[in-house]
């Protein structure tokens, strides 16, 4: 890291250490994970600040990479699929196509929409049975919940596919609502940075799903989205989880006199 008084050093390591000490405090090889799959942080930094400065941008980091391996999995799971169902000594698999004329989205935001819509999708053993959740709040200090939805999903589903339908799922139930400025946010790096278009969607299988995706938005009079902590999506996960859970899809408005916008 830079700086001559504080920095951080990553260490990966194919055997767990006998020991860690990180500011004054030494970790057994219990407190790490299997080994092949440990990651380290020693500090010499003089206090605790800088060392918080510096795992903030290691934690940003990690975050960026999430996102790039989100994608490389997309497309792992994509192939494997394609393998498994081509015959046997068929021809070569052609390459994924990139997307070609992919549909403009609105590039106007409004300063401070009423309503935050949150989705999120889940997929058990990727892929696997799968469900997606999405909610409607109040863009407020309230965050009062005013509509939500859950939709199972149909058959083996990766964990991106069912980020997207999630998505889907919450900009169907706002354009039926009567919703016009929208604030969105979600936990995958991967679909919000597609629709951002600071990624390129690669896969057979989201291409439809994303372009059906940026079809609805452009109905908006204004959106935005923006990556959140999982932690701060904990409804969507929610509501994600007991679709596959009770294999039933559902939604409701929660707080009817909040729409539609006028």
């Amino acid at each position: 890291m830079r700086g001559a008084v504080g920095r951080v050093l990553l260490l990966v390591w194919s055997r767990p250490p006998q020991a860690l000490h990180l500011q004054g405090r030494r970790l057994a090889p219990s407190s790490f994970p299997p080994p092949r799959a440990g990651i380290a942080i020693a500090s010499h930094a003089d206090g605790a600040g800088e060392l918080r400065v510096a795992l903030d941008s290691l934690c940003r980091d990690v975050e960026r990479l999430n996102g790039v391996l989100a994608e490389v999995q997309s497309s792992l799971l994509e192939l494997r699929e394609r393998v498994y169902s081509a015959p046997e000594g068929g021809p070569a698999l052609e390459e994924t196509p990139v997307s070609q004329g992919e549909p403009q989205t609105p590039l106007q935001t409004t300063p401070h929409p009423r309503f935050v819509l949150q989705f999120d999708g889940g997929s058990r053993s990727n892929p696997g049975d799968a469900g997606c959740g999405a909610v409607i709040l109040s863009n407020d200090d309230t965050r009062r919940e005013l509509w939500w939805g859950r939709r199972v999903l149909e058959g083996k589903k990766t964990s991106n596919f069912a980020e997207y339908s999630a998505l889907l799922c919450g900009l169907e139930h706002a354009l039926d609502l009567g919703v016009k400025h929208l604030h969105i946010q979600g936990d995958s790096l991967l679909v919000v940075n597609q629709i951002n278009k600071v990624y390129r969607v690669k896969s057979e299988t989201l291409l439809p799903l994303y372009n059906t995706c940026v079809e609805l938005l452009s109905r908006f009079d204004s959106f935005s989205i923006e990556h959140v902590p999982r932690r701060e999506n904990k409804r969507a996960d929610e509501l994600a989880n007991e679709a596959i859970d009770t294999q039933a899809s559902s939604q409701q408005v929660v707080v009817a006199e909040a729409f539609p916008e006028t």
